[in-house]
């Protein structure tokens, strides 16, 4: 195992995993099993392998949490909620890794489970982060008020700070209009803003009934996408295809911009879009890089 991972150190995919196979063929102990299982996840993207065999490594009654955390994780990818709630909280008992702490938040979030949600967010959240703005997103959905607190605390000089665009995001869901205004202000020059930021900043300033800076933002856009047409009609690097597809792309977003303050008097309410994304990470028995150990088999 040792040479395989040398190899993969080396960025040398092919033969790291050659060797891990064959490794795996002479001997399917935990360590062969679960190693060739994470490789098979997460270079190429092969869920189901993966899942087979770390259930066949489980089966080995391994006391690390390693193959249970990436098991856990296969089934959260695959939206097995209640199995991987079950080997994800099996993790926490041996060890509390943060990516496992945070993909149980995931699990309670599209369970609905906001409370619990909270909880696990609120475990590994530091000032104005991602995992914060999850948690707060979590309180928010179960009415609770230290969501307003945690919002008046974000600040750009937090390490982790991740944007003001994000948190005047979440001033939507409060029916705080004038707060993500400011939000948005802070940033939207800075920017090079998309169809959702532009609908959700468009829909405040419709709230806030500043028509008049709507079609600035919309004007501003719309030159935006004649630019962008512009350069990927005439991008060298490009396929046919590839130009084609992006033509398409913004061109049907110009004819959306082109109706964005009729869209809104007609009601429209852009929904929030936050990513509970489940967290991976390197759960290589071996690895050098995150100095993990190898496994030793218990006698």
């Amino acid at each position: 195992m040792k040479q395989a991972l040398i190899y993969f150190e080396s960025n040398e995919y092919d033969k790291a995993f050659q060797r891990m196979k064959e490794i795996l063929k002479k001997n399917r102990s935990i360590e062969s099993l679960h190693n060739v299982a994470w490789m098979y996840v997460n270079e190429e993207e092969d869920l189901d392998t993966g899942q087979h065999l770390l259930e066949e490594a489980i089966k080995l009654r391994p006391y690390h949490p390693f193959p249970f955390a990436l098991l856990g994780e296969i089934y959260l990818r695959k939206s097995m909620l209640n199995d991987a709630e079950a080997l994800l909280n099996k993790v926490l008992e041996m060890e509390r890794l943060p990516a496992v702490v945070h993909n149980l938040g995931v699990v309670y979030a599209r369970k609905k489970q906001w409370k619990k949600a909270a909880e696990y967010f609120q475990e590994i959240a530091r000032p104005s982060s991602y995992e914060l703005l999850l948690e707060i997103y979590s309180r928010i959905q179960f009415g609770d008020d230290m969501a307003r607190e945690l919002m008046l605390q974000w600040d750009e000089k937090h390490d982790d700070f991740i944007g003001w665009m994000e948190v005047a995001d979440l001033w939507i869901e409060l029916g705080e209009f004038a707060l993500a205004k400011e939000g948005y202000e802070k940033e939207w020059d800075m920017t090079s803003p998309g169809p959702y930021s532009l609908n959700r900043y468009g829909y405040v300033l419709y709230q806030l009934g500043y028509e008049e800076q709507l079609m600035i933002i919309q004007e501003e856009t719309l030159r935006h996408i004649e630019e962008e047409l512009i350069d990927v009609k005439h991008e060298a690097d490009w396929t046919e295809e590839d130009r084609q597809e992006q033509i398409q792309q913004l061109e049907k977003w110009y004819k959306q911009v082109q109706v964005l303050p009729d869209t809104l008097k007609s009601g429209f309410v852009p929904p929030a879009e936050i990513d509970f994304f489940v967290e991976g990470g390197c759960y290589l028995f071996g690895c050098r890089q995150h100095n993990h150990p190898f496994y030793k088999e218990r006698k």
